[in-house]
């Protein structure tokens, strides 16, 4: 194990990091009723994805400055689901069978954090 004072990796040594986010990193749109609960929930389930975004650039940043080989796997796109229900049965499928399609085609992993609604505002890129 590395001493804590270590400020570089040994020399030669090939480090990888993987990162599996269990959550939709897009925007999730949906109306929320006009009651307190609901509101709370929703705001809380803004509050979560938006750190955990934080995090997953954060975690990319470090990994890039110290040479350390990145992926990233995580639901990208969105999939229905009662926000009282979050474990259902056919949701749990659907997940399921997103992530086995995607690693069959090898899509799975990424280089780098995708942000769909990000990727979506960018301009596309002239290659002159």
């Amino acid at each position: 194990m590395a001493s804590p004072r270590q400020v570089r990796w040994p020399k030669g040594l090939k480090l990888n990091m993987y990162v599996i986010v269990n959550n939709a990193l897009v925007p999730e749109f949906s109306t929320t009723t006009n009651n307190t609960l609901a509101v709370m929930a929703r705001a809380s389930a803004a509050l979560i994805k938006s750190q955990t975004r934080s995090a997953l650039v954060a975690t990319y940043v470090y990994a890039q400055k110290n040479g350390i080989r990145f992926r990233v796997a995580s639901i990208d796109r969105q999939i229905p689901y009662k926000i009282t229900d979050p474990f259902n049965t056919n949701y749990m499928r659907a997940v399921y069978h997103l992530g086995y399609a995607e690693m069959a085609s090898g899509r799975l992993w990424k280089d780098q954090p995708v942000f769909a609604d990000l990727a979506a505002a960018d301009p596309p890129q002239s290659s002159q």
